[in-house]
């Protein structure tokens, strides 16, 4: 239950923002639905918290009677109902960040150079969770069918929105949401999607798969037509798929070298949910750029 409130969190960030710093980076005008959002997950964390708390003494006394041969060695294991109580919360804090400000030299860039890095990788980071969210679309929705219905233009409109709220991170995002907006406007208004538009859907999804493709696009090197070699009538969209990325073996593309980034641990988990010390900047301190506002 914890584990998918968790989850259900990080989805929510994500959703429009990036990872950045152990939490997450989002646009500001997102704030208000993100905290509305956290606030439902906070409610629901407290009420499974409190019953599990309320059982814990119960279960604990059901499993040594249970193994009554191993009591002593339980009880000596297992922590007090107000360790685990402490332990167990859902929180979180919304905060701005800046460059550090001016020494008496008027010097910052060498505290700067560190926070500079570290913005300067959150296109990169938007790019490998775009590529990420598309490479399932392809895989779960896409590949080796010859339509579908709607719904597969949801994930689409998805990450069009994330890039949307994003594009001020990198010039080259811009073209993307584009060419996703072209895309999702010809979208048929009743009935399966087939045919060339789903090629074409394909074809987007597939370049949307590869942050190196994203890139190229956004710096109009690739086109969408470049991963859609075949016209109406002369095959399938698995045929396609498959002359874009090559032979696939059992639905799934065979080569995914250049995805081993997919394989990255969950860093969630590792964002502390308490309130940090000094996490609340001065009133007048500078926003680091003027739409990026809120860090989780």
């Amino acid at each position: 239950m914890f584990n998918r409130l968790k989850k259900e969190a990080e989805r929510i960030c994500l959703k429009v923002g990036t990872r950045f710093l152990g939490g997450f980076a989002v646009p500001e005008g997102s704030i208000d639905s993100i905290r509305s959002e956290l606030e439902r997950i906070a409610l629901s964390f407290r009420a499974a918290r409190d019953d599990f708390l309320s059982r814990y003494d119960e279960a604990v006394e059901g499993w040594v009677t249970k193994h009554p041969e191993f009591a002593t060695a339980i009880r000596k294991a297992v922590d007090p109902v107000e360790v685990v109580a402490a332990g167990l919360r859902f929180d979180y804090v919304i905060f701005r960040v800046s460059h550090p400000e001016k020494t008496e030299t008027g010097d910052t860039a060498d505290s700067s150079l560190p926070l500079d890095r570290k913005v300067g990788s959150l296109s990169e980071n938007l790019f490998r969770e775009i590529a990420q969210d598309a490479n399932d679309l392809v895989e779960h929705s896409l590949l080796g069918r010859p339509s579908v219905t709607r719904k597969a233009l949801s994930p689409l409109k998805r990450m069009r929105d994330k890039l949307d709220g994003l594009a001020f991170l990198d010039h080259r995002v811009q073209p993307v949401v584009a060419t996703l907006d072209e895309l999702l406007s010809r979208a048929p208004k009743t009935g399966a999607l087939d045919g060339r538009y789903l090629n074409e859907m394909i074809a987007t999804a597939l370049l949307l798969s590869d942050p190196e493709k994203i890139k190229r696009h956004g710096q109009g090197l690739l086109q969408v037509e470049n991963l859609m070699p075949l016209q109406i009538g002369e095959g399938s969209a698995l045929s396609a798929l498959e002359e874009a990325v090559g032979p696939l073996n059992d639905g799934v593309a065979v080569d995914r070298s250049e995805n081993d980034w997919l394989d990255e641990p969950d860093v969630f988990g590792e964002l502390p949910l308490g309130d940090p010390e000094n996490a609340n900047p001065s009133e007048d301190e500078a926003v680091l750029t003027d739409d990026l506002g809120a860090w989780f």
